[in-house]
């Protein structure tokens, strides 16, 4: 996912959600910008990168945006995954 405006989602502009034992064994996240323009604002994440079934195993992050409203960039990032907003 890249060079894209994210805005206005629910509590994260993006969520990344386990299903069994299906793995994402690559995912590329770059040059995005995430904000939340409503009042009151919902999208105060950019990234969630685990929801406890630990699906994603490897990531490029790079050059990402956590513009207005949005008060954490990143959280839940799985073990063994580094991404540097």
């Amino acid at each position: 996912m890249t060079n894209n405006n994210i805005s206005d989602f629910g509590a994260y502009g993006l969520g990344i959600n386990g299903n069994g034992a299906a793995k994402l064994t690559s995912l590329i996240l770059q040059g995005n910008t995430f904000t939340n323009t409503t009042t009151p604002g919902s999208q105060t994440v950019g990234l969630s990168l685990d929801d406890g079934l630990h699906a994603l195993t490897s990531a490029t992050c790079g050059g990402n945006i956590a513009g207005s409203g949005v008060t954490r960039s990143i959280i839940n990032v799985p073990t063994g995954v580094t991404c540097n907003f």
